[in-house]
């Protein structure tokens, strides 16, 4: 087989290899309201509305984001809000299928919870938050 026809076939799956390893995570709806209700909450955190608003997205050395966030939060008479970070995404499978990514979420000096999931809906599980807490948050639009 000739170079001059080896080549652009060469060259052609170079091209598309790439895309096809490239992995997506489930991730919070950025700039949208949650609604979110905790399991022994921390003060000054109550049931109410948390909103995520994207900041910056950086890549590990793994090529998974960490995506930095202001989360503006309910509190009692008001809200408040945090520098907090999305980071270390693993997809987890059912049945071949992923069914859910989790993550590490971070406040900066503040909780961190290692088993954060989001599913498909973007329904947030706040777990293995090492305050004590934990929290279930559903997109409200």
């Amino acid at each position: 087989m000739s170079l001059k026809r080896v080549l652009p076939a060469v060259l052609l799956l170079l091209s598309v290899a790439p895309s096809a390893f490239a992995v997506t995570f489930f991730e919070p709806k950025f700039g949208v309201p949650y609604h979110c209700d905790y399991n022994n909450p921390v003060y000054p955190r109550i049931n109410g509305t948390s909103t995520f608003v994207w900041q910056s997205t950086q890549f590990d050395a793994g090529n998974r984001p960490i995506h930095r966030t202001i989360e503006y939060f309910s509190i009692q008479g008001g809200q408040e809000n945090v520098k907090a970070t999305f980071a270390k995404p693993v997809n987890k499978r059912v049945h071949l299928q992923i069914d859910h990514t989790t993550w590490e979420f971070s406040v900066l000096n503040g909780v961190q919870c290692t088993q954060t999931d989001i599913d498909a809906d973007r329904e947030i599980v706040f777990n293995g938050c090492d305050d004590g807490s934990s929290r279930y948050c559903y997109p409200l639009q």
